[in-house]
Formats: structure tokens, C-alpha cells, sequence
């Protein structure tokens, strides 16, 4: 979750509280987007304990991968761009909320494919999200005018 998102719904409000609680909102979406950054770098030191190789994937899964980042990159773009526009924080915070209610129960089913020893890494993003929904659902339920 981009942590640009938060602060663009700071600028549509002057409340002292609101501007807390999206403050809040993101550090914990800079807390998240720092562990998913260096996720795949903590995979492989934890491999590396176990005396396992690094993964090797081959060039089309690169390009893939790279893909999917650009990708990512050019949505964050486009939502920056879109949540400008919004004229409440609370319709960027809904927006924020209901990705996280589709992805969640995705990343808590993928932690069945940890290895053993890795699924800290998992839990810790899963909790990430979790506190970030949670402090996103307290947002709205303080200022509910724009949920939906």
C-alpha cells in the first residue's frame, strides 16, 4: 500500500484528529511497503541459513516479475492522480479499506505455502495488513461520510 496515498488524504482536511489517524495510516502503509520491499531479500538470507540455494528463476519469470512491478508502479500513479481529485480523505481511506478487505483473506491463505522456517515473513505481512485494515476501518467509522 502506498504510503503517498495517506498523505494526499491529509490535504483534504484540516481536523486535528483526522490528520492523526491518517498519519498513523501511513506509517503503517510505509511499515508495509518496506517489508514487502525487502521481503525477497530476507527469503533468500533465511534460505541461505538452511543451507538452501537462492531461488533462481529464469528470464521470462523476470520479465514477468518486472512486469508486474511496472504495473504496480503505473497503478499507484493513476491512484495518486485519481485520489487528488477526491475531495474527502475518507474516499481515499474507503478505497485503501476495501483493497485490503479483498486481499487479506488472500494473504492469509497463501501462508499454508510458507516453508516452516519463512513463515514469520508471511505473518509479519499478513499482520501488517491487518493493522493498516483495522486502522483504516477506525478512520471510517470516526468520519463514515464517504464510505461507499
Amino acid at each position: 500500500m502506498n504510503p503517498e496515498f495517506f498523505r494526499i488524504a491529509a490535504t483534504k482536511t484540516t481536523d486535528p484528529v483526522a490528520l492523526a489517524m491518517l498519519a498513523h495510516l501511513e506509517q503503517l502503509s510505509q511499515e508495509l511497503a518496506q517489508a514487502d520491499a525487502l521481503f525477497p531479500e530476507r527469503m533468500a538470507a533465511n534460505k541461505a541459513k538452511r543451507g538452501e540455494p537462492p531461488t533462481k528463476l529464469r528470464k521470462a519469470k523476470k520479465e514477468q516479475l518486472g512486469e508486474l512491478a511496472q504495473d504496480q508502479m503505473d497503478l499507484d500513479t493513476k491512484l495518486c492522480e485519481d485520489f487528488l481529485k477526491m475531495t474527502e480523505p475518507a474516499q481515499i481511506v474507503w478505497a485503501v479499506q476495501y483493497a485490503l478487505l479483498q486481499d487479506l483473506p488472500n494473504a492469509r491463505n497463501f501462508l499454508k505455502y510458507y516453508h516452516p522456517d519463512d513463515l514469520f515473513l508471511g505473518e509479519e505481512i499478513v499482520d501488517l495488513k491487518s493493522r493498516l485494515l483495522d486502522a483504516a476501518t477506525s478512520f471510517l467509522k470516526a468520519y463514515p461520510q464517504a464510505e461507499g
